[in-house]
């Protein structure tokens, strides 16, 4: 009879082995393959962003004081051609050692406006100034 006993408990135990699964012998000590599911988490609230403040406007333009006929005759009167040459059609001017092109840009700051002018030469070999633009410099 302790033999029948034995045999029942150790065929339990066997039994209760195979019904958890085969352990591999490389797990740790107390290692579940089949960790228990975790909780879903829920979510958190998020609060809406505050507004943002409204950008301060941008301060209207201080009004520039427009360049007149006076400040453009003064600077003109600042350009001395050193020579004109060339032939009809191909004129060059030298201006302050530098030679132009008849038809290019000329600039020139007097004060504080700067002043550009076209170059151009009459067939008498004069120098004509033709005003494009004049700007105030900021201070």
């Amino acid at each position: 009879m302790k033999r029948n006993l034995f045999f029942w408990m150790a065929a339990a135990c066997v039994g209760a082995a195979c019904a958890a699964g085969p352990r591999d012998p490389f797990w740790p000590i107390g290692f579940d393959p089949n960790p228990p599911k975790p909780k879903p988490v829920e979510k958190p609230v998020v609060q809406a962003p505050a507004p943002k403040p409204a950008a301060p406007k941008p301060e209207p333009p201080k009004k520039v004081k427009e360049v007149t006929a006076a400040e453009w005759k003064a600077a003109e009167a600042r350009i001395h051609p050193n020579g004109i040459f060339g032939s009809s059609g191909k004129f060059r001017v030298m201006i302050d050692g530098k030679i132009y092109p008849a038809g290019s840009g000329y600039s020139l700051t007097n004060g504080d406006v700067r002043f550009e002018w076209t170059l151009g030469v009459s067939e008498k070999r004069k120098l004509e100034l033709e005003r494009k633009k004049a700007e105030r410099l900021a201070r």
